[in-house]
């Protein structure tokens, strides 16, 4: 499963339009973490707008490949920490 998602500014970027801002505070990083039901089972930190989370780690994580799960995304910043989570869910 790969998960990807479009950078938002943290500052006023003055636009709501679908496209990617430039980054406010870098370095550019994010924490995605994954969920089985309300239990986070991983969380990974990564520096780029995209997450891979192959097989063996949904086997690690879920006993099995899940049919479903939840997971959130938050931009990281040195100044401001983490920033409010997206939610979203993965349905095979």
């Amino acid at each position: 499963v790969t998960l990807g998602w479009i950078r938002r500014s943290r500052a006023d970027a003055g636009s709501w339009a679908g496209l990617e801002v430039g980054l406010d505070y870098p370095p550019e990083a994010y924490r995605v973490t994954i969920f089985d039901g309300a239990v986070p089972v991983r969380e990974l930190e990564l520096v780029a707008p995209a997450a891979a989370y192959p097989a063996a780690a949904q086997l690690a994580d879920f006993g099995t490949l899940p049919a479903a799960f939840g997971f959130s995304v938050s931009q990281l910043g040195a100044e401001f920490g983490p920033g409010a989570a997206a939610t979203g869910v993965f349905s095979a």
